[in-house]
């Protein structure tokens, strides 16, 4: 008989209702013991809707009444930080959603703590794990391309209120809640892609943010140019207004090629250029099981490492840390109007 692995998720918005929660379920290492949500009736929803035998209104009645392996944190980013640290000082292994903290002093006080309680402490970065990148970090680390000389990327939709269970009224547009607009909500993973991509720290950072039409008091437009360590020079544009719902591409720029990577699903696949010579790759956007069904491979990934006690690297927070300075930087640059040099 398998020894399953008792999981809780704090947090019973969209990410949970999504992500979380299905892909836990769908996990037969995992038993779901409970969620919890500051909305008592939505938790109790919740709860019902995917047969789960408890919920709560707050983490201290989640992480006392039952001895957990796995928390899954998707509440409001400036909850994070102490959550995280209630979990970890009772030895649970933590997955939080990005960004881990508001503040970078606090997410390299959690990296510490969760070292000295030996458990593993996780951000929900799962643009590593998406096999379409995955295609992309090997065609770089083959080496065949060069050097990089560029990289262009854009993620944007229409805005939190379409997805979120608040809709308009939803903790995104304010920033004593949120911290970051777009930037932090989609830049942050063209961020981490590219220091993955690369193997390199970003060096210097200038940004620009605007609103335009959206009710809040962050950004919902964006544009970041980064330097990396070996002089790459790449471009984000971020937004909260983009129709149709999702733009999501990739331009890399290399020494003998160029790979040009776009999710649209009337043109799948990575475009390779490379010596007067163009090929297409199918490539996917979603891990796909036997069974049919599609997930971000995010629970997985992250399940797998704890049974295994094998660090998660790819989405491990200290590996997201370069990300997370980088991502202020960019935040900082946009409020002082000047170019921020990233030390390290």
């Amino acid at each position: 008989m398998i020894q399953k692995l008792k999981v809780g998720v704090i947090g019973t918005g969209a990410i949970a209702q999504n992500r979380h929660i299905p892909e836990y379920k769908e996990n037969r290492f995992v038993e779901l013991v409970g969620v919890v949500d500051i909305n008592l009736s939505r938790a109790k929803e919740v709860a019902d809707q995917f047969n789960i035998r408890n919920y709560y209104q707050s983490t201290k009645d989640l992480i006392e009444h039952h001895d957990l392996d796995i928390i899954s944190i998707c509440t409001p980013n400036h909850t994070h930080t102490e959550i995280a640290k209630a979990c970890l000082n009772k030895g649970i292994h933590v997955l939080c959603e990005k960004p881990l903290s508001t503040h970078y002093k606090d997410a390299l006080a959690l990296n510490k703590l969760a070292d000295e309680k030996n458990v593993y402490l996780a951000v929900g970065l799962n643009q590593r794990l998406v096999p379409a990148h995955q295609k992309i970090k090997e065609i770089l680390d083959h080496g065949d391309f060069g050097k990089v000389y560029q990289i262009k990327a854009s993620f944007g939709h229409s805005g939190p209120e379409h997805w979120s269970v608040e809709g308009e009224k939803n903790w995104f547009f304010e920033r004593e809640k949120s911290f970051f607009g777009s930037l932090g909500d989609l830049g942050i993973h063209k961020i981490d892609l590219i220091r993955w991509f690369l193997n390199e720290e970003i060096t210097e950072v200038s940004s620009l943010k605007s609103t335009i039409e959206k009710p809040t008091n962050v950004d919902d437009n964006a544009i970041v140019i980064m330097k990396t360590e070996g002089n790459t020079l790449c471009t984000i544009t971020t937004s909260w207004t983009y129709t149709p719902w999702v733009h999501n591409e990739l331009m890399i720029s290399c020494e003998f090629g160029t790979l040009l990577l776009e999710q649209d699903p009337d043109k799948p696949g990575l475009t390779i250029l490379k010596e007067n010579m163009e090929e297409t790759v199918e490539v996917d956007w979603l891990m796909k099981e036997k069974s049919g069904y599609c997930h971000s491979g995010l629970i997985n990934y992250f399940v797998n490492s704890v049974m295994s006690k094998t660090e998660p690297t790819f989405i491990s927070a200290k590996t997201f840390l370069g990300t997370l300075k980088a991502t202020f930087a960019a935040e900082q640059s946009a409020k002082t109007k000047q170019t921020v040099c990233i030390k390290e």
